[in-house]
């Protein structure tokens, strides 16, 4: 009698639905934490953008300003404002970013602060806070009256947030 090395098509067929359940059970996991990351990655985008914009307004000696659109995409955009008049003023002014967040991504209605600007010292000219919802989670960033940004979350639309 012969001996024969290797699996059946029962093992096989096992295998592969053991394999596809742990694929299933795990992919669940990773649905729920996509859209979280997606507004943590775009206000730690916002803050780094609003530092850089600081940090620019002292090297060029001017305006800087920092506006958030309202629409769908939400967009950002950075500039160096040279008349300080908070619109971006073609072959004038300088931009810095202009990028737009996820469509899943938008501004918390509460938040009133369309742009923030930095003086230049590098100091806002008065302070303000970019505010994101997603999926009634929401994280933003606050700026205050000395130029420091400070991260926020809210995990309930966007009624109370708290410093992170």
């Amino acid at each position: 009698m012969k001996h024969e090395s290797g699996f059946t098509l029962v093992e096989l067929l096992i295998v592969i639905a053991v394999l596809t359940g742990m694929l299933l059970v795990s992919a669940g996991g990773w649905y729920s934490f996509v859209p979280g990351y997606r507004l943590s990655a775009a206000a730690g985008d916002l803050q780094g953008v609003l530092q850089l914009s600081k940090l620019r307004a002292i090297k060029e000696n001017s305006v800087v300003t920092v506006t958030l659109s309202g629409g769908t995409p939400v967009t950002y955009v950075a500039f160096v404002d040279f008349n300080g008049d908070g619109t971006l003023d073609a072959g004038t002014d300088i931009s810095l970013f202009n990028e737009q967040l996820h469509p899943s991504l938008s501004r918390d209605p509460d938040d009133s602060a369309a742009q923030i600007q930095f003086n230049a010292r590098g100091f806002p000219v008065a302070a303000g806070s970019f505010l994101l919802l997603n999926q009634q989670k929401g994280r933003g960033v606050e700026v205050n009256i000395a130029g420091g940004t400070t991260m926020r979350q809210s995990d309930d639309g966007g009624t109370n947030w708290q410093d992170l």
